[in-house]
């Protein structure tokens, strides 16, 4: 009797763990069709961003001001630059050049952490 019992309860036991061990398969598939779609939307924003400040750049122009757009790939962000109008010497960059360095120095360092980005 205890044996039977027993027996059923194994069965039951392996019929759950493969369950299980399917719905992780699935889940595992599922994260890798996100990544991948999360990637694509990611390479068309720097496209799009790219688009903008190509824009941005000619409206300024027609507008004779000494503004320029543009966008750092290293750390996937837009930054602004202000120049003499004369001399073209640059006044001041939004974000500065050491805060961008510094953004991309982490995200380098969050990616050797997480092994993502590097």
């Amino acid at each position: 009797m205890e044996v039977t019992k027993l027996a059923k309860m194994d069965i039951s036991n392996n019929m759950n763990i493969q369950n299980n061990h399917k719905t992780n398969e699935e889940n595992i598939q599922k994260v890798q069709e996100n990544s991948k779609h999360s990637k694509e939307i990611q390479e068309g924003l720097g496209e799009k961003l790219s688009d903008i400040t190509k824009k941005l750049n000619e409206q300024m122009d027609s507008l004779n001001t000494n503004i320029r757009f543009a966008f750092n790939d290293k750390i996937g962000s837009m930054y602004i630059s202000v120049t003499e109008k004369n001399t073209g010497r640059e006044i001041r960059q939004i974000p500065s050049e050491e805060a961008m360095r510094l953004a991309e120095y982490f995200r380098d360092a969050l990616g050797l952490i997480y092994n993502k980005e590097s």
